[in-house]
């Protein structure tokens, strides 16, 4: 099972040989075995990969990010021929009802509220919240119908974000400012590894349930993010003072990619985040072959990583 996500900052240059990635600089030469690998991020536009090592990780269904001269994922290379039948699964997308597609929504939305909920209740402590606040989350959870026409989802990230990032009196989430840009280079890490999933299971990313952008290609990507954005959130919280300009840090850069080695539990379970996204996208095949199924969906709760916070600030680690 892989596990490796390598991130790549310096001008390096990146080859394969017997069966590992190869990535050499002037003074360092690295190498990872390409099984281990589950995510490459290269952060650096002096760097270069042969053609070869995109192959050789394309074949293991190993998404690379590219990011750009400001550090923002701009780019995505992903697999194209990843599963056996993709034909199969594209057609049990097209011919969705309406009516299943927004009983998926709901329970997305739902969980998403959730974990919501979840982290504003384990921060308490530190963002004042009384009672009426987490009634309030729960009168938004109960209000959420199928397909959430009432929009509960917005109602409830407005009161969500005001409680979470209430030092910054005016935060609103569609704004230009370092909390936002941090958020954002964060959901994008999520968006690539859960693309990378849909695709290596025979999914069109483009087929969503409720996203349907005629000029998205990761319509179903943003759909399934959702219910994992929380944990993003929560890393910009934490390291809010260190975010007080529009040029992201290295070590905000490196926390927030650490968010695919966080644990959430879905089907009972306690996984980490990348395993999690794979977990959740064969459920969704699943779900499109009977039509019974529920979702398998991530629930956050913070006691599960906060121990390995702590351990890796104690070693002088980036969190």
């Amino acid at each position: 099972m892989s596990w490796r996500t390598i991130y790549i900052k310096n001008d390096q240059n990146m080859r394969v040989e017997n069966n590992s990635l190869i990535v050499t600089g002037d003074q360092e030469k690295l190498k990872f075995y390409i099984k281990d690998i589950d995510t490459i991020i290269i952060d650096n536009t002096r760097t270069n990969i042969s053609i070869p090592a995109i192959i050789e990780l394309n074949k293991e269904n190993i998404p690379i990010i590219i990011n750009n001269r400001s550090h923002d994922p701009s780019s995505l290379i992903l697999n194209l021929s990843g599963h056996h039948n993709p034909l199969k699964n594209f057609n049990m997308q097209l011919e969705l009802s309406l009516r299943d597609k927004q009983r998926v929504w709901k329970q997305i939305i739902v969980q998403k509220i959730i974990n919501q909920k979840n982290l504003l209740t384990d921060l308490k402590n530190k963002i004042n919240l009384s009672k009426d606040d987490l009634e309030k989350m729960k009168i938004y959870l109960k209000k959420v119908n199928q397909g959430d026409t009432k929009n509960m989802e917005a109602v409830a990230a407005k009161f969500y974000f005001k409680k979470l990032f209430g030092i910054y009196h005016y935060f609103v989430r569609r704004d230009d400012n370092p909390i936002n840009g941090a958020l954002n280079y964060g959901y994008k890490i999520l968006a690539s590894r859960i693309s990378s999933s849909i695709v290596k299971f025979g999914l069109n990313p483009a087929i969503g349930f409720k996203h349907k952008d005629q000029l998205n290609y990761f319509n179903l990507t943003y759909d399934l993010i959702e219910p994992f954005r929380p944990l993003i959130d929560w890393i910009v919280y934490e390291n809010n003072e260190l975010i007080q300009n529009d040029h992201l840090e290295l070590i905000i850069r490196i926390r927030l990619i650490k968010v695919l080695s966080l644990e959430v539990i879905i089907d009972g379970k306690v996984t980490k985040v990348r395993h999690a996204i794979d977990i959740m996208v064969k459920s969704i095949i699943s779900f499109l072959e009977n039509k019974k199924e529920n979702l398998l969906l991530p629930e956050l709760h913070l006691p599960l990583n906060l121990r390995e916070k702590e351990k890796n600030e104690l070693q002088g680690i980036p969190f």
